[in-house]
């Protein structure tokens, strides 16, 4: 009998006492294996490529058909984006979710975002096992003014930093030489 390969576990990265139908969201959605897809920056901005614009293109459209979302700051870096989203529901609705589609909610949005930018992008090159996005992303609960207020300098300045910015491969293949 053969011996069965061991699984590789996943680890839950979302939190499990987090109600995500509700509040402001700091989110951060990497490309496949970090690589620099959606375009450069050049003079401290970010110059996108064709795939940077239909990332851009289908991030607006998927905000602009989820009304329960308020899109606030973002920038779409060569091989991320960053953005903030806040979910426009009372709380009334929120504690009555129990009857609604769980589709109201941040992982939802991701998931429809990924998913239609990820088939415009293969559409395009007519090549279907083309992987656009890494699996999962990263997200931190807006706590109050001073975080927002952080979180949208970092945004705001990210562009600024690709130099520096640990995503950047650029700076990655100069630390190994």
């Amino acid at each position: 009998m053969e011996a069965q390969p061991e699984l590789v576990k996943r680890h839950r990265t979302r939190s499990t006492v987090l109600d995500y139908s509700v509040g402001a969201y700091f989110l951060t959605i990497c490309t496949h294996e970090h690589r620099c897809y959606f375009g450069k920056v050049q003079d401290d901005k970010v110059v996108l490529n064709w795939i940077g614009k239909i990332v851009f293109d289908d991030l607006l459209q998927s905000l602009a058909v989820r009304s329960e979302l308020i899109f606030d700051i973002y920038v779409v870096m060569p091989n991320h984006i960053h953005l903030v989203v806040a979910l426009n529901r009372d709380v009334s609705v929120a504690e009555s979710k129990r009857f609604e589609s769980p589709s109201k909610n941040i992982g939802a949005f991701v998931r429809a975002f990924k998913a239609m930018s990820t088939k415009h992008v293969r559409d395009r090159i007519n090549k279907h096992d083309f992987q656009v996005w890494q699996r999962n992303y990263y997200d931190h609960r807006i706590r109050n003014e001073y975080d927002y207020g952080n979180i949208q300098r970092y945004i705001a300045e990210n562009p600024l930093r690709w130099t520096l910015d640990q995503e950047n491969p650029d700076l990655i293949r100069k630390k190994v030489k």
